[in-house]
């Protein structure tokens, strides 16, 4: 219960920080519509970015307490998936 609380503070967090960068204009209103026509065409590609992004980070905490995360998440043992390699995939979409 806590990672899915974490994690979605942690999406929370990074739009609270996104919404904050844009500027500001005249009419409050204004920046809001801004904001809402463009997020349909960039939320899709966003999406997977921050799934792989902590996915990653996810991994790395689980390696670095030594938890068996194959197991948990039923992952083929011969296989092991690094955090590197996550990272360098949702890199490679930005």
């Amino acid at each position: 219960m806590i990672s899915v609380f974490s994690g979605a503070l942690a999406v929370l967090c990074v739009i609270t920080f996104l919404i904050l960068l844009i500027p500001g204009s005249e009419e409050p209103w204004e920046d809001w519509q801004e904001i809402f026509n463009n997020f349909y065409g960039f939320r899709f590609l966003f999406m997977i970015i921050l799934l792989l992004f902590f996915t990653a980070i996810d991994i790395f905490i689980l390696r670095l307490f030594k938890v068996n995360y194959l197991f948990i998440f039923e992952l083929d043992p011969n296989y092991k998936i690094t955090h590197i390699q996550l990272f360098r995939v949702s890199y490679l979409f930005k």
